[in-house]
């Protein structure tokens, strides 16, 4: 998958977001992560290609994963695990397939067969990148509200 945002220039802002506490520190991080990956969403779910049953798009989503020791937040953009009554083929349409091999063909022992391989047809990757700087934008902007009004917060003791 794609490399993740990495905003730079940002001095000023680390040095106020390194003033906070952990807990708020990780809530301004968190909503420049949305405000970024809410952009990545709409746009791949927007690629999705559409087949007979449409759950390829309905499983296009995001997972969001707070790293402490890092003090990183990231968020997955695309095709998700499959829900309930869905297929998990989000990543064999974007990344293809490797050579199969069918063992006990047909309930024989024995008799294997090869069943090919299918050439990935990527979807998501180029949406994203087609965003990117749309993101980064969003992203900055989002962290600048957000971490103002947590060291207003802090500040007013409240």
């Amino acid at each position: 998958m794609a490399e993740g945002l990495k905003i730079e220039g940002m001095d000023e802002l680390l040095r106020k977001l390194s003033t906070l506490d952990k807990k708020s520190g990780k809530r301004v991080l968190r909503k420049s992560t949305r405000a970024a990956s809410a952009i990545f969403l709409k746009a791949v779910r927007k690629a999705a290609p559409v087949g007979p049953t449409g759950n390829l798009k309905k499983s296009v989503g995001r997972q969001y994963k707070w790293n402490g020791r890092a003090s990183t937040d990231v968020a997955k953009t695309g095709p998700q695990f499959a829900k309930e009554g869905e297929e998990p083929h989000g990543h064999l349409v974007e990344l293809g397939t490797k050579e199969r091999t069918v063992k006990n063909l047909y309930g024989r022992p024995g008799v294997s067969a090869s069943t090919g391989k299918v050439a990935g047809k990527p979807w998501a990757e180029p949406a994203i990148e087609a965003v990117r700087s749309t993101a980064e934008e969003a992203s900055v902007a989002a962290l600048k509200k957000a971490l103002d009004t947590e060291i207003k917060a802090v500040s007013s003791g409240g």
